[in-house]
């Protein structure tokens, strides 16, 4: 029931990170931070180039199909969820002193920052066989087959 009591420890590069699951108010702001980057991005491809994003005019590209999981990783905003999720670590700086949480985030390599975003995620959100899997239960049901 409550989001912050859910946490994991997730090794990365030989650091451990202490992660939480987002509560339901820190997963909409994300949602609303990301949402408002897509459109301001948007207003900034001009009238021509959002009716070839439409498919108004020009060849059309080839779409790729996103999987559920990618669907979910792309309505939130990153950094909005590194910040609420990631609640301490052993990082050092390289003279050996613990790593600020702030400063650390801000620091951390594409490769490690979607490492964290994910995993944070994957506490969060539960997929959709999981949340299958418990209306079964709370049904009574089962899911096997």
């Amino acid at each position: 029931m409550f989001a912050s009591q859910v946490k994991s420890t997730f090794q990365i590069e030989g650091c451990d990170v202490r992660i939480r699951k987002l509560s339901a108010r820190s997963l909409d702001k994300a949602s609303e931070i990301r949402q408002g980057s897509v459109v301001a991005m948007a207003r900034g491809f001009g009238p021509e180039l959002m009716a070839v994003f439409r498919g108004d005019v020009g060849p059309q590209p080839e779409r790729v199909a996103q999987t559920e999981r990618e669907t979910v990783y792309a309505t939130y905003d990153r950094d909005s969820v590194l910040v609420a999720g990631i609640e301490s670590w052993d990082a050092k700086h390289a003279d050996g002193k613990k790593m600020d949480l702030e400063e650390g985030i801000a620091d951390l390599d594409e490769d490690s920052a979607n490492a964290l975003f994910h995993a944070i995620i994957d506490l969060s959100v539960p997929t959709k066989e999981q949340v299958e899997e418990e209306q079964g239960k709370s049904f009574g049901l089962s899911t096997v087959s």
